[in-house]
């Protein structure tokens, strides 16, 4: 009987830690989720605190603008890549009338890769607003590789660089306002 009783113990046991262990996912998938919403990706370029890139890059001033105003935050430190550091992020350009978007920013294995499409951008109208867009849409793909998601809700129009479009009145944001600074903070104390 003290054998039959010993079996069933051991059978149990793998079947509670199974329990403990899918739990314990549950509870780590709800956590990361909950990061991972509208305001956050998910996932990011930042390593050891730093984000290090190359270019090739018609847009210069649009990303020396984008790096200036996201290092004043000062938690991540976005730096040329050199030859002591493995790069982080590729920023390049692509002209693409494929493509619907003006910049796109996603991961991929070795450096994650942040795109401005100078088809869609270098086409922006009036002109005088071509720089002020480029600006803004360098400084949220920047948003978007430190971590920070789209804001889909119209609310955000005119609050945030998060905002998921661009437009004529509102490319005058180009650094992180009040709302992408709190969610800045959030995910880099």
């Amino acid at each position: 009987m003290e054998g039959v009783h010993l079996r069933r113990s051991v059978r149990r046991a793998p079947l509670g830690v199974a329990a403990l262990l899918a739990a314990l996912a549950l509870c780590g998938a709800l956590a990361s989720s909950a990061l991972a919403g509208s305001h956050f990706m998910g996932d990011d370029s930042v390593d050891s605190g730093e984000i290090r890139y190359e270019d090739v890059t018609t847009y210069d001033g649009a990303r020396t603008n984008a790096i200036s105003v996201w290092n004043a935050l000062g938690s991540i430190d976005i730096l040329p890549d050199d030859a002591g550091h493995i790069c982080d992020l590729e920023i390049r350009d692509v002209n693409s009338s494929n493509f619907t978007w003006q910049g796109f920013w996603n991961t991929r294995v070795g450096a994650d890769l942040l795109r401005m499409n100078t088809y869609r951008l270098d086409k922006v109208t009036p002109s005088s607003e071509r720089s002020e867009t480029i600006r803004k849409v360098m400084a949220h793909e920047f948003g978007h590789a430190l971590g920070l998601g789209q804001h889909e809700d119209i609310s955000w129009h005119y609050t945030s660089l998060m905002f998921h479009q661009t437009c004529n009145d509102c490319n005058h944001i180009q650094s992180p306002l009040a709302h992408d600074r709190t969610d800045y903070y959030t995910l880099w104390p």
